[in-house]
């Protein structure tokens, strides 16, 4: 049977997806300084799949200084890449299956990190999938679960040391950290049970971000050793609301990520510090859309890049990457690139 990404997961929680809808595109205005978007011509460089594949690829993760790239192949079964300008996309193999998708890659580009189907047979008769984490001297080495079937590796910290995602335990899934020492279940907000997942960790893996249901809805979180799982709650207060943090600064002081607005099918970015609580980034001016969805934070959290889906039924199916900044609020950055 066929093996799909996490990202295409559906369910009542539909916009856990959403963020590596737009991955590559989003990252890429991440690590431009702001003075290239404005004296250089902005160019996109096409990543081939490896060798003896003709299928399309979709960049997940780029190294620090934007000279490694990882993704996967897209097709029915899809493959894991690393790609440089030296060695063009090299697949990484699987951890016994057919499939795997890479979704994470340490500062130096060294490190791999993210999912692939096993040559396991789970009880209820699926291939079950496990995360996982790649170098060139080890190979794609299986992270495990935490009791359960599935995992997988969703982030890594810039230091390599730190992998953070979710994993199945025998009667839920829940967020984990792992290290050398292998992987710890990070629990869940208020430990009141149900699921929780870790998206996004800083510089040096001490603080982890993500989604944890917090006994009634899922809302954004963020983890340290000393104070655990704490809720960052909703940018409006409903009956239905929801959020997620899907990025930390490097410094773990920022987390960014989406809220829902009230109890309407939208949400919006927001921008979270202790000293502010989370913060709305607005919307682009006529822009009618469904959500907004912040990807990506730069190292010192002044930078927020993410992605403005279309709304429902408006007839328009263009999604639009964004960047924002607090002197400049949200942008859309195909117009951003030609100002």
């Amino acid at each position: 049977m066929n093996y799909r990404p996490r990202g295409a997961r559906g369910g009542p929680r539909a916009l856990r997806g959403l963020r590596r809808a737009r991955a590559l595109l989003a990252t890429t205005a991440l690590v431009l300084p702001a003075t290239a978007l404005v004296a250089q011509t902005a160019s996109i460089t096409p990543l081939p799949p490896p060798a003896g594949s003709t299928n399309g690829t979709s960049g997940q993760a780029v190294s620090a200084d934007g000279s490694v790239v990882v993704g996967y192949v897209q097709g029915n079964d899809h493959r894991a890449f690393r790609w440089t300008a030296t060695d063009g996309s090299v697949d990484l193999g699987t951890l016994g299956g057919v499939s795997a998708t890479a979704s994470g890659v340490s500062a130096d580009g060294l490190i791999v990190v993210g999912r692939s189907q096993t040559n396991l047979v789970a009880p209820d008769g699926q291939i079950p999938g496990h995360a996982f984490r790649w170098t060139a001297g080890t190979g794609m080495v299986d992270l495990g679960t935490l009791g359960g079937t599935h995992s997988s590796a969703n982030a890594i910290s810039a230091n390599g040391g730190v992998i953070v995602g979710d994993a199945q335990t025998s009667t839920s899934t829940r967020a984990f950290r792992w290290t050398s020492a292998g992987m710890v279940n990070l629990g869940t907000i208020g430990n009141k049970g149900g699921f929780s997942a870790a998206y996004g960790v800083n510089g040096d893996g001490s603080v982890v971000v993500g989604e944890s249901e917090n006994g009634t809805r899922p809302h954004a979180f963020r983890w340290t050793q000393s104070g655990g799982m704490v809720d960052l709650g909703v940018l409006v207060t409903s009956s239905l609301d929801s959020s997620r943090a899907n990025a930390v600064s490097g410094d773990g002081l920022v987390v960014a990520g989406q809220s829902s607005i009230g109890n309407t099918s939208q949400s919006h970015a927001f921008r979270w510090t202790a000293a502010t609580g989370m913060v709305d980034l607005g919307t682009i001016a006529g822009r009618n859309s469904q959500a907004y969805v912040a990807n990506a934070v730069n190292a010192t959290g002044s930078i927020i890049v993410g992605t403005s889906f279309a709304a429902f039924g408006s007839g328009d199916t263009t999604s639009l990457a964004f960047r924002w900044t607090e002197a400049t609020g949200l942008r859309d950055f195909n117009v951003l690139m030609h100002d």
